[in-house]
């Protein structure tokens, strides 16, 4: 028997595209994360990791780096707004990846105590942003909630987020450490953005407004759920990264970690743990 293609009529190939680019973006600023702060702890470097490593912290701290960081988050999260427009079942996609945002906690907790450190417990990262945003939203679509109200929840949240950033950086507490402060009254203030914690860290103010003005986008732009820019879906590497961005999200370490280590190997770096 013949091998069945998946229907993909129903989906729009511009968002697929742009969401792609947005994950091999963050693929590559991953990449050069670990360069700078895992590479380090586990190797005696060479010359030539050494240069790769300097290269790494001059991209890390440029600004285009920052810039290039804020638009691609800026627009994956519209873009999973957007694309809630076309889900049946936002509540049924929220809680099921809650549910996997919460084992990328348990893992990163397991990852610190390993390492004797809490700094970098993920508690509140980019799947959790979402993951609420996604269930909140599931709960407005039962109640037929008009596009405009997505809109005016997402600018307030956007709004009240960069006020929340002022207002930590005023008090020099943007990056706080668990070992510093009681779980319980930090968490709840990194959810909502008065302190930031770990090594990923979207609050929901401003980060989960951002997907909500995006719901408007989609019930504005695309209401009838067909694409704007081509008539049928073109299928290819960068669409298929878009239609599954959380495989790759949760995989790609998994492929970035060992490359680095084989690379670094071959240019002469000695492992420190033997």
């Amino acid at each position: 028997m013949g091998r069945v293609k998946k229907d993909l009529s129903g989906r729009a190939a511009e968002l697929d595209i742009i969401r792609g680019l947005c994950i091999l973006g963050m693929a590559v600023d991953h990449a050069f994360a670990m360069v700078i702060f895992m590479l380090p702890n586990i190797f005696q470097q060479s010359v030539a990791t050494y240069d790769i490593t300097k290269f790494a912290y001059s991209y890390w701290n440029s600004p285009f780096r920052m810039f290039i960081h804020i638009l691609g988050l800026s627009l994956f999260l519209m873009l999973t707004g957007i694309c809630c427009t076309f889900s049946r079942n936002n509540l049924k996609r929220g809680a099921k990846l809650f549910a996997v945002a919460m084992l990328f906690t348990l893992a990163s907790v397991v990852i610190m105590l390993i390492v004797d450190s809490t700094d970098d417990i993920v508690s509140f990262g980019v799947l959790h942003c979402i993951s609420v945003c996604l269930l909140i939203i599931g709960l407005l679509e039962k109640a037929n909630t008009n596009k405009w109200v997505y809109l005016a929840i997402g600018v307030v949240m956007v709004v009240v987020g960069i006020l929340f950033i002022n207002l930590v950086n005023e008090n020099r507490d943007y990056t706080v450490s668990y070992s510093s402060e009681s779980l319980w009254t930090l968490i709840p203030k990194t959810i909502v953005g008065l302190a930031y914690t770990g090594a990923d860290c979207e609050p929901l103010f401003p980060y989960g407004g951002i997907v909500f003005i995006g719901v408007f986008f989609g019930k504005w732009l695309y209401k009838d759920r067909k694409s704007l820019l081509f008539k049928r879906y073109y299928n290819n590497p960068v669409t298929f990264f878009g239609r599954n961005t959380l495989w790759f999200y949760l995989l790609h370490l998994l492929v970035i970690v060992p490359v680095w280590v084989v690379v670094y190997l071959i240019l002469g770096a000695r492992l420190t743990i033997f």
